[in-house]
């Protein structure tokens, strides 16, 4: 079953919304500027967009057909689920947008930091059969997304999965530093590694 929105989501770094805007009237003129937090945009289309819509953006960390607003409430992430997957299972992609600039957080940037209270809620999520068994999407995947853009204000959407998007949630690989990584340069060859699926021998 094929969703569809006139809105369209981007998630990219703080402080990249302006280069981001820019790169959208280039590559996206069709599509108006409508509603941002830090970190969190989106834009809305003269017409229909399709949860294939492809989107190349390079300053767009994550993107999606933007479904709207909901408070801070699991049970609505649930049944939006449902009436998506039609009864069949989705992925889940749950995150917070990013609060800080890179390098204000006060023991530095860390990737995939979330919240002691959104852990909690997404422990339960992910225990619900509407939601497929883990975070990282395959092709095909109808994936739903949550974004925390404030603490009482998630924002729903949707996406088809396919090679244009990040198979992780927000775009932000889940990869632990294992402790015997000479630096953190590690993380970035791992996730260049697992997006191109190159082959070692």
């Amino acid at each position: 079953m094929s969703v569809t929105s006139p809105f369209l989501f981007t998630t990219c770094q703080v402080g990249a919304a302006p280069t981001l805007k820019k790169e959208m009237a280039r590559i996206a003129p069709n599509l108006r500027f409508a509603f941002s937090r830090a970190g969190f945009l989106t834009f809305k289309s003269p017409k229909p967009l399709a949860d294939d819509y492809r989107l190349d953006a390079v300053f767009a960390r994550a993107y999606g057909l933007s479904l709207g607003k909901v408070g801070a409430d699991p049970a609505a992430v649930v049944a939006k689920a449902k009436e998506l997957g039609g009864g069949k299972p989705v992925r889940l992609h749950f995150w917070e947008r990013d609060f800080y600039a890179h390098g204000k957080l006060p023991l530095g940037y860390e990737l995939g930091q979330m919240s002691d209270a959104h852990r909690a809620v997404l422990d339960g999520l992910k225990r619900d059969p509407i939601f497929l068994d883990g975070f990282k999407a395959e092709p095909g995947d109808l994936v739903l997304d949550v974004v925390v853009v404030e603490l009482d204000e998630w924002w729903i959407g949707c996406h088809r999965h396919t090679e244009a998007h990040s198979p992780w949630p927000g775009g932000w690989p889940s990869i632990p530093l294992p402790p015997e990584s000479p630096s953190r340069a590690y993380l970035k060859l791992e996730e260049a590694v697992q997006l191109t699926a190159v082959p070692f021998r």
